[in-house]
C-alpha cells in the first residue's frame, strides 16, 4: 500500500544510488536517480523528528540527528525544493 514515509524539513539526504551513495542539500540541482538496496539517511534540523513512519528510527551522530530508513530499491526525483521517492 502507498504511504508517506517521511514528511518534513531536512538539512540533507544521503541516498544509496545505483552508481554510489550521494547527498542532496539545499539548492541542489534537480535530478532523478534509481536507488539500490541500502539506507536512506534524512538529516534532521536539530532534534526535530518531523513525521516519522514506523519503519524509521532516529539516531544521533556527532551532534547531527538522522532518521534512518532501510530500502530494497527505488526511484527518486528532486525538483529543487521537494524530494519524491518510490521505494520498496
Amino acid at each position: 500500500s502507498d504511504r508517506v514515509l517521511y514528511e518534513g524539513m531536512a538539512e540533507s539526504l544521503l541516498l544509496p544510488g545505483v552508481v554510489g551513495e550521494f547527498e542532496i542539500k539545499a539548492l541542489h540541482a534537480p535530478m532523478v536517480s534509481l536507488l539500490k538496496a541500502g539506507t536512506v539517511l534524512v538529516e534532521m534540523p536539530g532534534s526535530e523528528s518531523g513525521n516519522l513512519n514506523e519503519r524509521m528510527t532516529m539516531v544521533e551522530r556527532e551532534g547531527r540527528f538522522f532518521a534512518i530508513l532501510p530500502i530494497k530499491q527505488g526511484l527518486m526525483r528532486f525538483d529543487g525544493l521537494d524530494l519524491f521517492a518510490v521505494v520498496e
